[in-house]
């Protein structure tokens, strides 16, 4: 079977002629460069405390897809391909810190290439490489490039996914779609979307005649992978008495207030966020201004009501919560029709897939701001925004040749502009590698000052670089598990650990204390260790 088409001697070496796909190696050589100094880095924040050392003992191992394969604490519950995977690549490269970072750069060098690879059999050429060239100066992308988490598995297994749907390919499409729900949850999305699309099509688009054996068969083989991730909520029940996580049901908490301040800051992080905002300026002049099926009239009102619809929604113009409750869904799935899915009517070929694009996109949206913890998650729909807004550029017929170059120099420029700017830690950034040192050094004083029974006042993620060697912080053998994260001088603990990329309530109280001094402070730009004792 082949899974790819390009997986034959004749069309790699065709590949190996097209100076675009030689231009995008040149682009994932010029990022493993930009990466090459943090290969060595002990792991960040999820990566510390989950996903880094547990594929590292899943390597030390046999690698297993069993939820109890892993203790609870390792997975969290969470699908296990990507434990599964990484688990492999230590086991036949080694478990060491960097074989897992070059286990992750790999990944995303795959995405690079895929992106590539999908933008030319959908699109053409300039699309896809323009999308890599775009999606490869990505604050978000640099974050995850070389760090030990699966959203850039999932992103891989979701443009597969959508390829070989697009292609009819029903195998391939059941392999990547049943891979994707079982790298990450959120997965299901793309099937959701997939299966959304289809009954749009059918019921407004196509309008074929109703079989109920076709439309069974359609729909059973779209939906078959989400039995993947149901048989892995049956094995949770197996193996721990529950189908989800209890602490995720414990903090799952919605209100309307609080759900549209998480779509809103979802929104603007992927839309706007990180230089991005020429990308929805250029797509909006492509999409409305330009669309040649409706009159100039008609799209001069769906600019202004749309331009509107954004005020209203983003809080610039305030209306009645319940008006904006009735109005803006109305109005976003008109707009939505008229914009992007009609495109199907003209471009079938294209359109096909830049509705199904704008339908996950929604959906991923907004379902996955109804409990909603990392940026990073983001990942796997900015490239798919990048496309559609390519898509859209080339529907601008001034200076036609030029168009796609012009937009995608000032996009970059834009994100270039942010990067140098950046003052965000977090795992979709370029900036925990002083971090990572830092909380390396500060753990080194640790190890060679104190006894690994002595009583230790940190934060969550410090704890764990004390007490789990796989982490990569510890230098030793010695290995702290006498801690907590109260921090209460009365508590009867000796040393406390304060840093500012955890930030602990108790600090102002603690540092003032009478009955503390400061031994140590490690510092670099913006981010700082601090040590306490007992006088």
């Amino acid at each position: 079977m082949k899974l790819l088409p390009i997986f034959t001697l004749s069309r790699v070496q065709a590949l190996f002629k097209d100076v675009y796909f030689l231009l995008v190696l040149t682009v994932c050589a010029g990022l493993v460069l930009f990466k090459l100094d943090d290969f060595l880095l002990p792991y960040f924040s999820d990566e510390l405390w989950v996903y880094g050392p547990s594929i590292r003992k899943m390597g030390s191992e046999i690698p297993s897809m069993l939820p109890s394969s892993l203790a609870l604490e390792d997975h969290w519950a969470h699908p296990m391909l990507f434990f599964f995977l990484g688990g492999i690549w230590c086991f036949v490269f080694g478990t060491s810190i960097l074989s897992t970072h070059v286990f992750a750069a790999f990944l995303s060098i795959s995405l690079i290439v895929i992106i590539y690879l999908f933008g030319k059999k959908i699109f053409n050429r300039e699309v896809g490489f323009y999308s890599v060239l775009i999606f490869g100066f990505q604050t978000i992308f640099h974050g995850q490039f070389l760090l030990v988490l699966p959203e850039v598995l999932l992103t891989i297994f979701t443009f597969l996914t959508i390829y070989f749907y697009w292609k009819g390919k029903n195998i391939p499409y059941l392999c990547f779609a049943i891979c994707l729900v079982l790298t990450k949850e959120s997965g299901v999305f793309l099937i959701v979307a997939i299966g959304i699309w289809e009954l749009i099509k059918d019921c407004c688009y196509d309008k074929k005649k109703f079989s109920f054996q076709i439309f069974a068969k359609k729909y059973l083989l779209i939906g078959l992978p989400l039995a993947a991730i149901g048989l892995h909520i049956l094995l949770l029940k197996y193996t721990y008495g529950w189908f989800v996580l209890p602490i995720r049901l414990e903090h799952f908490e919605f209100s309307w207030n609080l759900y549209r301040e998480r779509i809103m800051s979802s929104a603007h992080y992927v839309f706007i966020g990180q230089g991005r905002k020429p990308i929805i300026l250029v797509l909006f002049v492509g999409a409305i201004f330009f669309h040649k099926r409706y009159p100039i009239w008609m799209r001069i009102i769906v600019l202004v009501v749309s331009f509107s619809m954004m005020k209203v929604f983003f809080k610039y113009w305030v209306l009645p919560d319940l008006f904006i409750m009735i109005t803006i869904p109305v109005l976003f799935i008109v707009f939505l029709k008229l914009v992007f899915l009609d495109v199907y009517k003209t471009d079938k070929k294209r359109g096909g897939v830049i509705s199904l694009f704008v339908i996950f996109i929604t959906l991923y949206l907004l379902f996955s701001s109804a409990q909603f913890d990392s940026l990073r998650y983001l990942l796997c729909i900015v490239p798919i925004y990048i496309i559609i807004g390519l898509y859209f550029t080339q529907k601008i017929f001034l200076f036609k040749e030029l168009v796609l170059p012009v937009v995608s120099i000032i996009i970059i420029s834009f994100s270039i502009f942010y990067n140098i700017n950046d003052l965000n830690y977090g795992d979709d950034t370029n900036n925990y590698s002083n971090d990572c040192k830092i909380r390396f050094d500060a753990v080194k004083f640790i190890e060679d000052n104190y006894k690994a029974t002595d009583r230790i006042n940190t934060s969550f993620l410090f704890q764990h670089a004390l007490y789990r060697p796989l982490s990569g912080y510890l230098s030793t053998n010695k290995v702290f598990t006498n801690m907590k994260s109260e921090n209460s001088v009365d508590e009867g603990y000796g040393v406390f650990v304060f840093c500012n990329m955890e930030p602990s309530e108790y600090y102002e109280g603690i540092k003032d204390n009478k009955e503390l001094k400061i031994v140590q402070r490690f510092e670099q730009d913006n981010i700082w260790v601090e040590i306490y004792v007992k006088k």
